[in-house]
């Protein structure tokens, strides 16, 4: 099995699901061809699950800790835990971060969800990513909303809620 997606954070469903290679959109002929060559040639169960063991371990260390944030006058680090989520509107983003503080970027919501969404963050809405370490509280009045530390309120997607509800409950967060 070749998986071939545009969204990296399905790079562990791959692998569970036992894939000998994983192409990420745009990709290239070159990567393309060592994918094919992987699943031709392939390995033994063993090699496989080793490899599995590896990924696993790899993305529970979560090496990414910080990310580069671009400004005017180059960038800025801002750690990952700091982000309460991230809010889209036209052509930038609004990063809401503990303590009140927002900084915002001349950059896509798609940008911050190809960064965040592989570290566990979730989109909500259309123009929302959440850190699932600053939920408080799942609120129904006036629309569906999570409350966020700091008091965030962060819009959940009618067509969304349900989604949202199982991954909170996967979290641990809620009984439903």
């Amino acid at each position: 099995l070749v998986m071939i997606s545009a969204h990296n954070h399905f790079a562990a469903q791959a692998f569970a699901a036992h894939a000998c290679a994983y192409v990420l959109k745009p990709w290239r002929e070159d990567q393309m061809i060592s994918a094919v060559h992987r699943a031709l040639v392939g390995g033994s169960r063993s090699q496989q699950k080793e490899q599995l063991a590896s990924l696993a371990q790899a993305m529970q260390e979560q090496t990414l800790r910080r990310i580069f944030l671009p400004t005017r006058e180059g960038f800025d680090v801002l750690e990952i835990n700091r982000i309460l989520a991230v809010e889209a509107g036209r052509s930038y983003c609004t990063f809401h971060l503990e303590g009140g503080e927002r900084r915002v970027v001349s950059r896509s919501l798609a940008w911050a969800e190809n960064l965040l969404l592989p570290l566990g963050f979730y989109r909500t809405h259309r123009s929302w990513l959440v850190n699932p370490r600053h939920v408080q509280a799942f609120v129904k009045q006036e629309g569906t909303s999570l409350r966020m530390a700091g008091g965030v309120l962060v819009a959940v997607a009618e067509r969304s809620r349900d989604a949202v509800l199982h991954w909170l409950q996967g979290l641990g967060i809620g009984s439903g």
